[in-house]
């Protein structure tokens, strides 16, 4: 039959197909290896047979059992193949070679299919046709359970065997990883997840990679071997956990063994797979590389100046494709007699297929280049798993071009064979779409239209051809691509340029940290001088004192989006955690609060927080407002209400004046409900004034930087302009000791009445936007705040004196709600703890 057509989608994002039920359906082929335990294949017969369409087949492959395997059901092919040795793979080629399904199905003769196991595969292959299905595995206690009882009553009633350290049998690591990974769609680590035992894909792709690699003759990485050549050739991994298999344990069965000789295989698994995983540093000599380069070239001399450049490179993990004609293919097949890994391609569609590396670098022989270049765009790929284009600045002429669109214009305008200038990309990215191999532009065009791009505008590449109309200025798409370290890197060159100073500061690679805490990776709105999303850092700090929680961290184990008002912020937080975010390291979601998308609109793609949230291991919000927000916007997962992270900041030992005020206010630029500042700018001078004439003591306090031109307003137009002033936001800590000292808080600027309230202290509440609210329904005191839409003078100092005369009252609900959800979020970093913990305790192979 004809199968369905290739999916085509950003890193491993399958959520465009489901599985197709009825029609036409593929035939499936069930390959089962075995060796010896009769009795443990026959139950898995037993419950796979009735699971099997008109068209399906089972082929059994005995690997030289000792008696022979025998006395199988009708309808089974047995083929006997004798022992040389661990002998899994030639079993598995030998079984896949002999069957005719269109869909061929990896099972081992000891796991017990679950019930909709052959339905599952069948129906993702009916979807797609690039795809690698993978089911999860449990172990079981068999031993005793007949085979016909096995069919009669299936998997249900036999015991569970999560883990049992003595005999080494852990959970499946696949739970955990699939989890972290948002079901394998982030990231480029999905391959890994590919076991033998449970894997099934389309007959013509496994004939085009021509099945497992029959250099693994002992147990372990065979199979992630096969399902690396399958990711890299444009594949997509989808994990089922309805598709699970019950592997059969023996009682008193030992599995130290399959660890010892995995280890074994390491070696091997590293020399063919290049991902940085296995492959942690460039290796010449492996029979896999890490770079393939694409190398287009019309001229016997084009051919020799390009070669001497690539052969300059202190890169040796490399071959290289060319795509040439007429002379110039009689000097590379020169060089193919000198030269290892050296091919020729008719086109750059050819070259694509024919390159084996994980990274493709098309390089026009025109261009000149840096030696280093390679290595820091292969770091900068490795590092951003998320990513799938380096792109690089072209000076053409005279003229630099550092726009994304430009560069693609120049590829347009001089790029030959489709090809463009310079850059590179995953070659998985490109061999995804097969249709477009023989349009190289719009293949090219199409791999950039759904990849994130990453920018190195510091390290150029140049050639003597005719610049466009006029370079552009870079703009915000370059900047996010270059990401704050390389566009750092790069002004820091600039500026030592320009001092006649040429050395950077050393490239080598950052040693992971010896402090022995658990590193988190924070990403909020910190070090800007703003008062809240510090001290919501400094609260987090230090209630997980187990952790070094901190910005921009290396060798990260866990990405924590912390507190502040971060959801749905313009793409803001959102590009930070994808550029940061990778399926090696756990997520947590960290008191944070959602804006209101009735008051700001829907300002990003929600579905990709949807896949972090997911996969995180804790997710907690501000206030009952952000839980609202969130299932608005279409989250239906698990969310727990713990508050704002600065409620945990320890109240300072200070006295209370009880008829001091202070006063935090903010400009919005007319960003605010009502839309009127001058109308709350008014309103607050008024109560300063009232307030001041009552012979109360008022503080103003400035919670960022932005505020103070506009408190020195205030105070002048309130009539007092020499008030004391205290710039909160220079120490949380101060901060916190003058909010606490304080009678009452009038805070326009959130975090004030946050900290007021961790102090103990009542506070007003001017609810500039939503959060205010969402924030004082976490503490059920909704009634302290105030709308400004509307706010003048006679209202707020009504509101404010309603509040004040009950300061005593407030004051005690305060601190019991804050108390309340401090507990909440103590137990929450404990618990994320133990899950870090726990993580750690897994050992993925």
């Amino acid at each position: 039959m004809t199968g369905p057509p290739d999916l085509v989608a950003p890193e491993n994002d399958y959520r465009s197909v489901e599985p197709v039920w009825g029609g036409t359906e593929p035939s499936v082929s069930v390959v089962i290896p075995a060796h010896d335990r009769l009795e443990a294949l026959q139950r898995t017969l037993a419950r796979l047979i009735g699971q099997l369409g008109p068209g399906d087949e089972v082929v059994v492959v005995d690997d030289g059992s000792e008696p022979p395997i025998q006395g199988l059901p009708a309808g089974v092919t047995l083929i006997r193949q004798e022992r040389d040795g661990f002998g899994l793979v030639r079993a598995r080629n030998l079984g896949w070679r002999r069957s005719s399904g269109e869909v061929v199905v990896f099972l081992d003769s000891d796991t017990i299919p679950g019930e909709a196991f052959i339905a599952r595969h069948r129906g993702w292959h009916a979807a797609a046709s690039n795809l690698l299905v993978v089911g999860l595995r449990h172990h079981v206690d068999a031993s005793g359970v007949s085979p016909d009882e096995l069919a009669r009553s299936g998997t249900e009633g036999l015991p569970r065997i999560e883990e049992d350290p003595e005999a080494a049998i852990t959970p499946d690591w696949r739970g955990w990883f699939v989890r972290r990974g948002a079901l394998l769609t982030l990231g480029d680590e999905a391959f890994r997840a590919g076991v033998g035992n449970n894997m099934s894909l389309r007959r013509h792709r496994l004939e085009e990679l021509g099945g497992f690699d029959d250099a693994f003759r002992s147990w372990g990485g065979e199979d992630t071997e096969f399902a690396w050549r399958v990711w890299n050739a444009g594949g997509f991994i989808v994990p089922d956990e309805q598709a699970a298999v019950f592997h059969q344990i023996e009682p008193g069965e030992r599995r130290e063994w399959r660890d010892e000789a995995r280890s074994q295989n390491l070696a091997l698994v590293s020399d063919r797979v290049p991902h940085r995983f296995y492959r942690p540093r460039p290796h010449p000599l492996a029979t896999v590389p890490k770079l393939t380069w694409v190398a287009v070239a019309s001229s016997p001399g084009e051919v020799e100046t390009l070669w001497k450049r690539i052969t300059a490179v202190p890169f040796g993990d490399v071959e290289v494709v060319w795509v040439v004609d007429g002379q110039a293919r009689d000097v590379v097949a020169a060089l193919d007699g000198h030269a290892s890994r050296v091919r020729t391609a008719e086109s750059v569609g050819e070259a694509v297929m024919a390159a084996r590396g994980e990274l493709v670098c098309f390089a026009d022989a025109r261009l000149r280049f840096g030696i280093n270049l390679v290595a820091k765009a292969v770091e900068r790929l490795d590092a951003e798993p998320r990513s799938s284009v380096v792109r690089l600045p072209y000076i053409l002429g005279p003229d630099k071009y550092r726009r994304l669109d430009d560069l693609a214009a120049a590829d347009a305008a001089h790029g030959r064979r489709g090809a463009p200038l310079f850059a590179f990309v995953r070659r998985r990215e490109l061999a995804k779409d097969r249709a477009s191999l023989d349009d190289p532009k719009g293949m090219w065009q199409q791999a950039l239209k759904r990849s994130r791009i990453a920018f190195l505008p510091g390290d150029p590449v140049s050639a003597d051809l005719q610049g466009l109309d006029s370079p552009s200025l870079p703009g915000l798409e370059e900047v996010k691509a270059a990401g704050p370290r390389e566009a750092s890197r790069y002004a820091i060159r600039v500026a030592r340029s320009r001092l006649g100073q040429t050395t950077l500061p050393s490239t080598e690679a950052v040693l992971p940290p010896t402090d022995d805490r658990v590193a988190i990776d924070y990403v909020g709105f910190t070090e800007h001088d703003n008062l809240g999303d510090d001290a919501v850092l400094v609260a987090t700090q230090r209630l997980m004192p187990w952790a070094n929680l901190a910005r921009d961290q290396g060798h990260a184990r866990c990405l924590m989006l912390g507190g502040g008002t971060l959801i749905n912020g313009n793409r803001y937080y959102l590009t930070r955690i994808l550029r940061r975010d990778t399926p090696t390291i756990e997520r947590a979601v960290f008191g944070v609060g959602v804006r209101d998308p009735e008051f700001h609109g829907v300002t990003e793609p929600m579905e990709e927080w949807w896949r972090f949230f997911d996969s995180s291991l804790y997710v907690g919000v501000r206030g009952p407002d952000s839980v609202d927000h969130l299932r608005h916007l279409g989250y239906r997962g698990e969310v727990e209400v713990v508050g704002d992270p600065a409620l945990s900041l320890t109240p300072p030992e200070v006295g209370v004046d009880e008829d001091s005020v202070v006063v935090c206010p903010v400009w919005t630029s007319g960003n605010l409900l009502g839309g009127d500042d001058r109308q709350v700018f008014d309103a607050l001078a008024e109560l300063i004034r009232r307030l001041v004439a009552e012979g109360r003591y008022v503080t103003m306090m400035s919670a960022f930087p932005y505020d103070d031109r506009h408190i020195m307003a205030l105070m002048r137009h309130a009539g007092h302009p020499d008030l004391d002033y205290v710039a909160g936001y220079a120490d949380v800590d101060q901060a916190m000791r003058t909010l606490a000292g304080a009678g009452i808080v009038v805070a326009e600027r959130l975090h004030a009445a946050i900290m007021a309230a961790a102090a103990g202290r009542p506070f007003v509440a001017l609810e500039y936007w939503p959060k205010h609210r969402d924030f004082a329904r976490s503490l059920d005191l909704e009634e302290l705040v105030v709308p400004t839409a509307g706010l003048d003078g006679t209202n707020l100092i009504s509101h404010f004196t309603g509040i004040d005369r009950r300061r005593g009252e407030v004051a005690e609900r305060i601190g019991k709600g804050v108390e309340q959800l401090r507990r909440l979020q103590r137990n929450a970093a404990e618990s994320l703890r133990g899950r870090l913990s726990q993580a750690d305790s897994v050992s993925p192979p």
